[in-house]
């Protein structure tokens, strides 16, 4: 990780790509051919965004819920936030948690929006695989830009140490 860049999002759905599989970040803007195959950062945002109508959203495009009856959906949901202790989502909380690599890019489609799997097809969407969740978050303000920014010095540093202890086998 030579380079690095970071991408902040609200910490449930920074989440889902390391809990639910989540393998497409929709954006309204076109990100650089450039970042196809490289890793970039997951910063969970300043603000808590654990409200349930967050969760809904989130819960709402995981496969796994999608596929359920109808029915069973809410139930699904609220044992999904369940699952996730307090001081998990405090990590999620302006905070670098993770890397991911970008493995492509998904073009907006000239059709009526609607999602397909992650993808809000209206948008561009970063293809993502090779989730690393870090351990413990590493605190960083980031920015309210919806845009790639750089991490550098001493964040750089962190970054890459709690990359090695994520890869490391446990003692």
């Amino acid at each position: 990780m030579a380079r690095l860049h970071a991408l902040t999002m609200e910490g449930p759905w920074a989440w889902s790509i390391f809990h639910l599989g989540r393998n497409v970040e929709n954006r309204s803007w076109e990100p650089p051919e450039s970042f196809i195959g490289q890793w970039i950062a997951i910063h969970a945002g300043p603000l808590e965004g654990w409200s349930e109508t967050v969760w809904r959203s989130v819960a709402h495009h995981a496969p796994h819920i999608r596929a359920a009856p109808e029915h069973a959906r809410d139930t699904l949901m609220r044992n999904m936030m369940a699952s996730v202790p307090r001081r998990v989502r405090a990590r999620y909380v302006s905070r670098i948690v993770g890397v991911v690599r970008i493995t492509g890019i998904r073009r907006p489609l000239a059709v009526t929006r609607f999602m397909k799997g992650w993808w809000d097809t209206a948008r561009f969407g970063l293809e993502l695989q090779d989730a690393v969740e870090f351990l413990q978050g590493i605190p960083a303000d980031g920015t309210h830009a919806p845009l790639l920014w750089p991490v550098r010095g001493q964040l750089l540093d962190a970054v890459r140490d709690e990359y090695r202890r994520a890869l490391s086998p446990p003692p």
